[in-house]
């Protein structure tokens, strides 16, 4: 009875790491930026994301994702290439 316990404690734990407050009100930019945040944090590049973007932004959807994408690809692909050797 305790290791399972143990477990659920652990599987928690590692629940509420994984679950992080959203950047913004914005679903589009939120699941976009938290994805390329994640791979920046993966190539090893520091990211500080500070985004401010209201629930209904005046602008359809694929056209945000579309800036968002090409933005965060620019500092991904940037930062890996100053890594490099």
């Amino acid at each position: 009875m305790e290791e399972a316990l143990s477990h659920l404690d652990d599987y928690e734990g590692s629940i509420e790491q994984a679950v992080q407050p959203p950047l913004c009100e914005n679903y589009v930019a939120d699941t976009l930026c938290r994805r390329y945040e994640a791979l920046a944090k993966q190539s090893g590049i520091e990211v500080t994301t500070e985004l401010v973007l209201p629930k209904e932004r005046g602008i359809a959807g694929n056209n945000l994702a579309l800036i968002l994408e090409n933005l965060w690809e620019n500092v991904v692909f940037t930062g890996v290439a100053e890594l490099l050797p």
